[in-house]
């Protein structure tokens, strides 16, 4: 019995893990997508800086390649903040090709990457 819930609690562990990581955000340094091959579509604006005062603030270009490889640019007063990459856009539940990375600073850097539904916001240095 002591084994069975030692193999039950183990299980249960990985599987939290592996939930996890289809749905959280990763630290590091991430590269913005080449948009070579790809062609743009169309633009678009929202209000994305958690403000409900219906300004939308925020510029969504998107390029396609196929169509099932899109890439939408993020830009805010000029800044390019977030890149979607979508290499499975027909699968919105595809975590492994479908993600996002954000400039959190506004360094130039891409330091997060957002992978499955995960909420991101427009970062501070934007607002």
């Amino acid at each position: 019995m002591k084994y069975m819930l030692y193999i039950l609690s183990l299980f249960l562990l990985s599987m939290c893990c592996v939930i996890s990581n289809l749905c959280a955000m990763e630290k590091g340094i991430f590269q913005p997508p080449s948009l070579e091959g790809y062609t743009f579509e169309k633009s678009w604006t929202i209000d994305v800086d958690q403000i409900q005062d219906g300004i939308k603030e925020t510029t969504i270009e998107k390029y396609v390649k196929s169509k099932n490889q899109v890439i939408l640019k993020w830009t805010t007063k000029g800044k390019t903040w977030y890149w979607s990459i979508l290499n499975n856009y027909s699968d919105k539940n595809d975590h492994i090709n479908n993600y996002g990375i954000k400039d959190e600073d506004g360094k130039g850097v891409f330091t997060e990457k957002y992978y499955g539904v995960e909420q991101f916001y427009l970062p501070d240095y934007l607002r």
